[in-house]
Formats: C-alpha cells, structure tokens, sequence
C-alpha cells in the first residue's frame, strides 16, 4: 500500500520514466516474455484506474473520512490522463 500511495503522489509525467526504470530493473533479474510486456502498459492502467475508483467508492461509503480518502484522486486522474496523452510508450523502458 505505500509503494501505491508514493506513486500517486509522486503525480507527474516523470513518474512514468520511473516505472520504466522499474520495469527494466525487474526484468534484468526476472525477464518477461514478450506477451506480459505486451500486456504490462493496460495493466499498469488498469491498476491505477482501480485504484481511483476504489478511492471515489469509500469516499462515497464513508464521508466523514472522505478528504483523506480522496487524497490521491487527483495525482491519479493526472496520471491516467498522461498515459491517454502520450499512449502506452512511455511506462515502456527508453
């Protein structure tokens, strides 16, 4: 869970060199095949759309609690707009 957190408030289009610098870390000890990597981008997108989502819903279940709840809406929904701006590439390793 904070390795979750510090990636939505580390919100910014840098964050996604990032991961590919993760990526690229994790597969030179664990190589993956050519079907995870094609998969990794809509994963990784899907997670973090799950996680937003996720935030809205108990925010919603639970409003005296909802400012913290909501506190990584916005570095999530500015993180999935950076991937819809500039396509799957860029949480792939330059």
């Amino acid at each position: 869970m904070q390795a979750q957190m510090w990636w939505m408030q580390a919100a910014n289009e840098n964050t996604f060199c990032l991961a590919g610098q993760t990526q690229e870390a994790f597969t030179a000890v664990r190589p993956l095949s050519d079907t995870e990597l094609s998969v990794l981008p809509c994963m990784v997108a899907i997670r973090l759309a799950l996680s937003v989502a996720m935030g809205a819903a108990s925010a919603v279940a639970d409003p005296g609690n909802s400012e913290y709840l909501l506190t990584t809406q916005r570095p999530g929904w500015q993180l999935l707009a950076a991937l819809h701006r500039h396509g799957w590439a860029m949480l792939l390793p330059a």
